[in-house]
């Protein structure tokens, strides 16, 4: 006689707590669908999306001993998720405040004005950082940044896999942000907007 589901997932929870690498994927294959669909209905973004999949899953493996296994654990993955979302647009927003922010700031480029400074400043200070890049990392970051590419596009360019894609730009963004310069205003706001 077959367990009904709620015993099968209790059981793989219970592995899972137990360090059980077979039943973590299982509840992967199992769940991480819905999730991306649940993330990408919300953000709009495909990449946006399969990060928030792959962080959910990250911390379950690193908090499973935590997990109860008589709770709800499609609430626990969703709530996770939900989190990550909202971290998300947040992040959303600071860039967006920040790109309004230069806009509003540094509209006419005749009147050199202290801002402006500071802006052409942290303009040529990021310009030397990504020539800073190792080759390939340098060559995905501006495939993304400058030409617009998706992560997905680049990976078919390069004929790497998007994962690897996914890695380097952030490895890219990292060192970058280690490399503005906090004492000007522009990199103060950047800062704190952006990183």
């Amino acid at each position: 006689m077959p367990q009904p589901s709620s015993k099968i997932s209790r059981n793989l929870i219970v592995a899972l707590k137990n360090g059980n690498i077979k039943a973590f994927d299982r509840l992967y294959e199992q769940y991480s669908e819905r999730l991306f669909y649940f993330a990408k209905a919300i953000l709009k973004n495909i990449e946006d999306a399969e990060e928030v999949v792959q962080e959910v899953f990250i911390r379950v493996w690193q908090n499973r001993n935590k997990i109860d296994e008589y709770s709800s654990f499609r609430s626990y993955l969703f709530t996770i998720a939900y989190n990550l979302i909202v971290d998300c647009y947040r992040n959303r927003l600071k860039e967006k405040k920040f790109k309004e922010f230069l806009e509003a700031n540094v509209k006419d480029v005749d009147s050199v004005t202290e801002k402006d400074v500071e802006f052409h400043e942290l303009n040529e200070m990021l310009k030397k950082a990504v020539e800073q890049l190792p080759p390939r990392r340098k060559q995905i970051y501006k495939m993304n940044r400058e030409n617009g590419l998706t992560y997905e596009e680049i990976a078919v360019h390069l004929k790497i896999s998007p994962h690897t894609v996914k890695n380097q730009m952030s490895q890219a963004l990292k060192f970058l942000k280690n490399k503005v310069n906090k004492e000007t205003l522009v990199g103060l706001l950047f800062f704190y907007l952006f990183i």
